[in-house]
């Protein structure tokens, strides 16, 4: 089942499929969780089967490498984008474990390389390194995150609520 994607200025479309924990027997679906790619001719090729829980995905300003939470071992994971959209030199970017509840789900970039994701207790921002620089905490795990407003206000769905953050960078223009 479809999880999240992101369109790239080429055409193509990546998502992931994350598989539900222990799911029923379905000749139908795979019995793997994957990161696909819907190339611009159409064709579903998968590019990625790293993740044990592929989740949250961003592209950068660039659009050079696509970060992928991981929400199994809480982990987030970098990857480059070869010519024709394939995924190459995937790697451990950053962990996000933590003693709080929550796991790495949704995520964006921004114009400087930073890259946010919805995690326990908050925002969690890195950089480009995948140092971790801070948390923007919130009342409720967060779930999700998108740029909106003029690309500087940071929209962030929670348990209940929508949060709007403003912030001092331009968030990437992808969708």
């Amino acid at each position: 089942i479809p999880n999240d994607l992101v369109y790239a200025m080429d055409g193509s479309i990546y998502f992931s499929d994350l598989r539900f924990r222990n799911p029923p027997p379905n000749p139908a679906r795979t019995d793997f969780s994957a990161l696909y790619q819907i190339t611009p001719q159409g064709k579903v090729r998968v590019v990625s089967r790293d993740c044990e829980r592929p989740n949250g995905m961003a592209l950068t300003a660039n659009q050079q490498k696509l970060y992928l939470a991981d929400s199994g071992p809480c982990t987030l994971w970098v990857y480059d984008i070869a010519a024709d959209g394939a995924l190459k030199n995937g790697h451990l970017f950053a962990d996000m474990s933590s003693d709080r509840t929550g796991v790495p789900d949704g995520l964006k970039t921004d114009e400087d390389g930073n890259i946010w994701v919805a995690g326990p207790r908050g925002i969690w921002v890195f950089n480009a390194r995948g140092e971790h620089l801070g948390i923007i905490a919130l009342a409720e795990g967060p779930t999700n995150c998108c740029w909106g407003g003029d690309f500087r206000e940071l929209y962030v769905t929670a348990g209940s609520s929508v949060y709007k953050i403003a912030t001092h960078v331009n968030g990437t223009r992808t969708y």
